[in-house]
């Protein structure tokens, strides 16, 4: 009864929810590393195991997960839901819009105001993309809506910026 009022830091009740997620994103991924679990998985495969149900027990070991409908973090959840190969396709497919920025937007001719437009959106895509941050689900409608809407933005400026 006295552990339970008084964690410490070596006890998982003392650990934050958010890493108590990245645990429990991890051993799900573990169940299936090459090809994931499969879209919005993660809330179904966290649940079905008995390890991570929060129950009010003593028993630390079983008590030191956390489940969610999503590990609030894109990385993470890509990683859990399609596998090492999906998370290097994202990955891939990051890498080259990176490259396109970086050929499209390193120089600025003159105070535009399109420039700066497009300068806020790459800076809104990068605080959105963040990897150490937490978030919303990646394969939710407005997460994924928001994030398509300002790539968009980004890539359809590609004439302006050159001219």
């Amino acid at each position: 009864e006295a552990l339970k009022e008084t964690p410490t830091k070596l006890q998982p009740e003392a650990q934050s929810d958010y890493k108590k997620l990245i645990f429990t994103a991890i051993d799900t991924w573990s169940r299936n590393k090459i090809f994931g679990n499969g879209m919005k998985s993660f809330r179904i495969n966290c649940q079905t195991n008995p390890q991570y149900i929060l129950t009010e027990t003593t028993d630390f070991s079983k008590n030191n997960r956390r489940c969610s409908n999503h590990p609030h973090n894109y990385y993470l959840e890509i990683l859990t839901e399609t596998g090492i190969v999906g998370l290097f396709i994202v990955l891939i497919i990051a890498l080259f819009f990176v490259i396109f920025i970086f050929k499209n937007l390193v120089v600025f001719k003159g105070n535009n105001i399109e420039h700066f437009f497009i300068l806020a959106a790459v800076i809104t895509l990068i605080l959105e993309l963040f990897p150490l941050k937490t978030s919303g689900s990646v394969f939710t409608t407005n997460d994924a809506a928001y994030i398509v809407l300002i790539s968009s933005i980004i890539l359809s400026h590609k004439n302006d910026i050159k001219g």
